[in-house]
């Protein structure tokens, strides 16, 4: 019985032993062949059984020479030999041998073979291995029947050829198939490319890349078509543009310089490639163009050869060896008790190495997690607020997508961070224009998640012309945000720099994120918008509280002025108490510092999200490293920018406008130094 077995160190050289050794094992198996009875050669002849005698037993002096010639042909290739001796040499039923049918050459990567001849050998068989990559499927199934194998594993990627097999073998044997599709006529072992697809998109997503580029080959329809499925998947799950960047390489065909420029000309921060190959033309391309990996571009192949690809490439690879041994398992096992092989489908999850071809895209900020509540917003223009059963006339209408977590998380992005929303909204029209406006505008989409029952929330704001707003609010999907989101995102919280949250969303999911975030120091900045126990073991883990006039009010009722209740917020634990003001700026209250901080000099247009813009610049400005009296001047800027413009989101200040103001802000920041306390100032100094 032949064995077959490849050396670990000989994969650098797989290609041309690969070629020596197909040839081996088809003059091997050759060699091994058991004869056929009479009447087959007979019926592959299409002669009598007589004809066939007489040609044996050279009485064929009446039969032509193109009929002898066929017929001796056909005894050498099945190696006839007369009943008489096949009788000398019979041997009981079970020969304690496990066929291995090979008809798609990855299948002879190292391991896989190596797994599959030490389980068959540790289930006491031995391993025949068959070549039909270049076709004799039927013929190599007529040979196996006669030699009375045990079992047969195919190892193919056509349907077609699966039912072929199967129709021959009879049910003779037991018989299973490792694929890449799941039959419903036999035992299949096989990989799940479609969840590996959607995970590798997941992946590169959650380390910032919202632009990605897909180099596709569709040589095997099985596997593209799945990967093609996860691909899709991958990209809704993340909220991430749909599939108009990716290129397939019909039926594995080199590259063409011109499929890559398109790939690059969406300006994608990371290509998925399906393959090795795919995966080291791209990475050729980018290195002659002088992009570099993963500095310029990421790179992750998502069908890797385990021994050959290079470490720093990261990549899914197939489990060959828990494929191998999983098939040869199922089958021996069946064999031994001599009963038949239940049909059963063993999908294995591909292997993922994480090299060193994928980095966060460059420039990127350490995360901030947004924690908060989604409206719809709708927008009154007054010229004042109405008094009690007073009806005034607005001069402009404006309904478009709202919400602090929104507001907040766009800002961070406008100013050059990496937010992360997490909040619920409804499967309906608003929701879904949030949902485009959050990817449009660059954030993070990962924990937004989509409440099929109920509405997304809305909010009705009444602005008058002196800065002034009040506003009704319907929490619709808000309130049924829970914690699966969070859970969702905790692969973050090492590298998470700062959570921005707001209290319209239920307290439970409030206090479960503030206890998350402990662990790993991230600094807490908390909004009261809707009143909430602050308890002093709640409070001691809040870096910055930061509520407005009113909110502060809800929280402390009372007599008690402005400075008091920062004051005794403080003493219960907050480390950090800033109290916003509108036009009159804030005031801080901590242990270095009880100061009023003015606005700066805007003309007021539109407050409605000032304060949002003012919380995410100082979290921005504080992950900078700024000291806390800078980055207070930052985000009073910030707010002033954006108050001096309409719209919302649309008015808060990119990174590039900042910049402009540095020299103001600069200034602004030392009045406010000077006009702290002395002993504060002294001790900053």
């Amino acid at each position: 019985m032949f064995c077959w077995y490849i050396d670990n160190r000989l994969n650098s050289y797989y290609s041309l032993y690969y070629k020596i050794a197909r040839q081996g094992i088809r003059t091997l198996f050759e060699g091994m062949q058991r004869p056929m009875n009479i009447r087959d050669i007979a019926a592959a002849a299409q002669v009598s059984v007589s004809t066939v005698s007489k040609v044996l037993n050279r009485k064929d002096s009446d039969i032509s020479e193109a009929t002898r010639q066929k017929v001796l042909k056909l005894a050498r290739e099945y190696q006839y030999t007369p009943y008489s001796n096949i009788k000398k040499q019979s041997t009981p039923p079970g020969s304690n041998v496990i066929a291995l049918v090979i008809l798609s050459e990855e299948f002879y990567a190292p391991e896989f073979l190596q797994a599959a001849e030490r389980t068959a050998s540790e289930n006491g068989y031995s391993l025949l291995l068959c070549d039909a990559c270049e076709g004799g499927l039927e013929r190599h199934m007529k040979i196996l029947l006669t030699k009375r194998v045990d079992g047969q594993i195919l190892c193919l990627h056509s349907a077609e050829n699966l039912a072929a097999a199967i129709k021959l073998a009879d049910s003779q044997f037991p018989l299973a198939a490792v694929t890449s599709f799941h039959s419903m006529e036999c035992s299949t072992m096989r990989c799940s490319f479609e969840t590996a697809a959607k995970e590798a998109v997941e992946f590169l997503a959650e380390r910032g890349h919202q632009r990605i580029g897909f180099l596709l080959d569709d040589s095997i329809h099985t596997i593209y078509e799945q990967i093609y499925s996860g691909i899709i998947s991958g990209l809704h799950s993340c909220a991430l543009p749909g599939n108009r960047n990716i290129i397939t390489c019909q039926s594995g065909q080199v590259l063409c310089d011109s499929d890559l420029q398109e790939v690059l000309s969406s300006n994608p921060t990371a290509i998925y490639c399906q393959t090795k190959k795919l995966t080291m033309q791209a990475y050729d391309y980018l290195t002659k163009n002088g992009i570099s990996v993963p500095q310029g571009m990421s790179l992750l192949c998502g069908m890797g050869d385990s021994g050959s690809s290079p470490d720093w490439l990261t990549a899914y690879t197939m489990p060959y060896g828990q494929l191998a041994q999983s098939a040869v398992h199922t089958v021996t096992k069946a064999a031994s008790i001599r009963e038949p092989l239940p049909v059963q489908d063993i999908c294995l999850p591909m292997n993922f190495f994480r090299g060193s071809s994928v980095s966060a895209p460059s420039g990127s900020e350490a995360p901030i997690l947004v924690l908060g509540n989604f409206a719809y917003d709708t927008i009154l223009s007054v010229s004042k607020l109405p008094g009690n059963t007073q009806l005034l006339d607005s001069t402009r209408i404006v309904s478009a997508p709202g919400g602090k977590c929104l507001a907040q998380s766009i800002a961070i992005t406008r100013l050059g961070g990496c937010a992360y929303a997490i909040g619920r909204i409804g499967n309906d029209p608003e929701g879904r224009s949030i949902l485009n406006l959050l990817v449009e505008s660059g954030v993070h989409t990962n924990g937004v998640v989509t409440d099929s029952a109920a509405s997304t929330g809305h909010s009705y704001l009444t602005a008058a012309s002196n800065g002034e707003y009040s506003v009704v609010s319907y929490s619709g999907a808000n309130r049924f945000l829970d914690t699966q989101p969070i859970k969702n995102l905790l692969h973050l919280f090492p590298s998470a720099i700062a959570c921005l949250i707001t209290t319209e969303v239920p307290a439970g999911v409030v206090k479960q994120m503030i206890r998350r975030c402990i662990p790993h120091q991230m600094k807490i900045y908390l909004k009261p918008s809707v009143p909430i126990a602050l308890t002093p073991s709640l409070l001691e883990h809040i870096d910055y509280l930061i509520p407005n006039e009113n909110e502060l009010d809800q929280l402390l009722p009372g007599q008690e002025s402005l400075e008091e209740k920062a004051a005794y917020l403080y003493q219960q634990g907050c480390k950090n108490v800033i109290v916003t003001l509108a036009n009159n700026g804030c005031y801080l209250k901590n242990g270095q510092y009880a100061v009023m901080i003015p606005a700066a000099d805007f003309k007021p247009v539109e407050s409605t999200s000032a304060a949002n813009c003012f919380i995410a610049a100082l979290a921005m400005s504080l992950s900078r490293k700024n000291d806390l009296l800078y980055a207070l001047s930052y985000a009073t800027y910030a707010a002033g920018i954006s108050i001096s413009q309409q719209g919302s989101y649309s008015s808060f200040p990119c990174k590039q406008q900042m910049d402009l103001y540095l020299d103001e802000i600069n200034n602004f920041y030392l009045t406010v130094l000077e006009q702290s306390h002395p002993l504060e100032n002294k001790s900053l100094l």
